[in-house]
């Protein structure tokens, strides 16, 4: 038996090929654009895609704001507590597994607060809730 040797040579794409490929591209680009950025993102449909896929109800739901807006209770600053500080220290472990950190939670003087609330969101919409916190305070969400 007789083994047979292939050699196999790999030549560059020509600058012809890359510009080919590079035009396909930008096209392809310019399509997803009109056909669906445009539509979803800012509500510009100049094809009629958008309201055929239902895009333009994405644009539509940041533009939307809600009637019944909540709001928090503002409660005033107080200026005789100390700001709260956070000093991170590494500790090594006498074992040597992995070692501790120290420091990264701010005792809270107080019990927690307890701020319930319900809402009812229509389909699409959405809330956003702020809170006003001291530097290294804690909030437990749920």
């Amino acid at each position: 038996m007789s083994e047979e040797t292939y050699v196999v040579t790999i030549h560059p794409p020509s600058r012809k090929r890359i510009a080919k490929a590079t035009g396909v591209a930008l096209v392809v680009a310019a399509a997803l654009l009109v056909t669906t950025v445009l539509p979803a993102e800012y509500g510009i449909d100049p094809l009629g895609t958008g309201k055929a896929l239902r895009l333009t109800d994405l644009a539509k739901a940041d533009a939307r704001t809600p009637e019944n807006k909540v709001a928090l209770p503002a409660e005033p600053a107080k200026t005789d507590e100390l700001p709260a500080t956070i000093i991170p220290v590494l500790e090594p472990s006498p074992d040597g597994s992995a070692p501790t950190v120290k420091g990264t939670f701010i005792a809270q003087s107080k019990g927690y607060k307890i701020d319930s609330r319900e809402m009812k969101l229509a389909p699409g919409e959405g809330i956003e809730i702020k809170y006003n916190m001291k530097k290294g305070a804690g909030l437990i969400y749920s």
